[in-house]
């Protein structure tokens, strides 16, 4: 297996908890079996007051969790964590990451697992999550092409949300966030990053930071070698932190339609525009969400440039509305006025849309 020791001529033990495996390596079988039995006793006779005490299919069950940061968030001796905590630590790792295993494949499991989870909220399937995630520190994405790894990180945002949300609980407020995402990390591709360097040092290398003055200090300058090196001003739509600003569901994303995924979450994302017209002096107000703002320049910057990137992705009445204020000898629009819609702090817990045609029900 990918998490047995290689470690020949010793004889080990592993000691589950939610959030991590303690390895005990004995000299022998016998020092080894004895110990489990020890163990085995003490916990079989131990009276836990949370129904996961009890025992599922014969084995031996995980104890509750009474600190979830000491329990689920780890300092690794390996790497230069700074205020970084590694959470998909449950089980270690024994191998180098590997070009034969199937990155897209592995982070499009964790989903699936994470949608498993979400459906049926027992402790097996929250341990089969936890175990898909810890794997991914075994994958390979330097050799992926741009959009394989554009489809890889995109997933594995999603599974970091759900991971840290599930066993943290999300953000509730502006300060708790940068810490949050700040300190966040996976271990993948031989590499660690948190979240924030995920979204703005990986997947939006190629764009710009964000408008906010305070995210020229919060945003680390992280370089990794294996950063997207084309700009996607969907991908600014796409990455959904879990926001009740955001659309409830996400999907899973795949190499083969990435890319019309790309763009029908744009049309989902978009539902929340609202236009306003004064019909007595002719001007159109649009009342944009916040994305438009914070990533103006990705999108050109000015009004006509942000207006005429999200035209394709507006319903036809919406459309036409728009087009109407369009002055072709000026090649601009006139009487348009932009304004943002306030971003909510407050998060909710992310659905997998595991279908393979994304449809919004939220």
């Amino acid at each position: 297996g990918e998490d047995v020791p290689l470690l020949p001529n010793y004889f080990f033990m592993g000691l589950q908890t939610l959030g991590r495996t303690v390895y005990l390596f004995c000299e022998n079988r016998k020092t080894r079996d004895d110990w489990i039995e020890h163990l085995s006793n003490i916990i079989s006779t131990k009276h836990l007051e949370d129904d996961s005490s009890k025992e599922s299919n014969g084995s031996v069950s995980l104890i509750s969790v009474d600190n979830p940061s000491k329990e689920f968030l780890h300092k690794s001796s390996m790497w230069n964590c700074k205020q970084r905590r590694i959470l998909n630590c449950r089980k270690f790792s024994f191998r180098y990451p590997e070009h034969s295993l199937d990155a897209i494949k592995k982070v499009q499991n964790a989903l699936q697992k994470a949608s498993d989870h979400s459906e049926d909220p027992d402790e097996s399937n929250l341990c089969s999550f936890l175990d898909s995630t810890a794997l991914l520190k075994n994958v390979n994405v330097s050799h992926l092409t741009e959009d394989e790894r554009l489809v890889f990180f995109v997933n594995l945002y999603h599974v970091m949300i759900i991971h840290a949300s599930l066993v943290l609980g999300p953000p509730d407020s502006l300060f708790k966030w940068m810490s949050y995402f700040n300190t966040i990390a996976y271990q993948c591709s031989d590499d660690i990053f948190a979240l924030t360097e995920l979204e703005h040092n990986i997947l939006r290398a190629a764009m710009n930071y964000p408008s906010k003055f305070v995210s020229k200090f919060v945003i680390p300058k992280s370089q990794y070698k294996f950063a997207l090196t084309r700009a996607d001003c969907r991908l600014n739509f796409a990455l959904n932190c879990g926001s009740n600003s955001c659309p409830s569901l996400v999907p899973i994303y795949r190499k083969e339609t990435y890319n019309q995924q790309l763009n029908d979450y744009m049309k989902i994302y978009l539902k929340i525009l609202r236009f306003s017209i004064s019909k007595r002096n002719r001007q159109l107000t649009v009342m944009l969400p916040k994305v438009f703002s914070w990533f103006a320049e990705d999108f050109g910057g000015s009004l006509r440039d942000i207006l005429q990137f999200l035209e394709p992705f507006l319903d036809a009445q919406k459309k036409a509305m728009l087009g109407s204020f369009w002055n072709t000898e000026k090649s601009n629009y006139e009487g348009v006025s932009i304004k943002y819609l306030q971003y909510s702090f407050e998060c909710r817990n992310l659905i997998i849309n595991t279908r393979e045609d994304f449809i919004d029900t939220s």
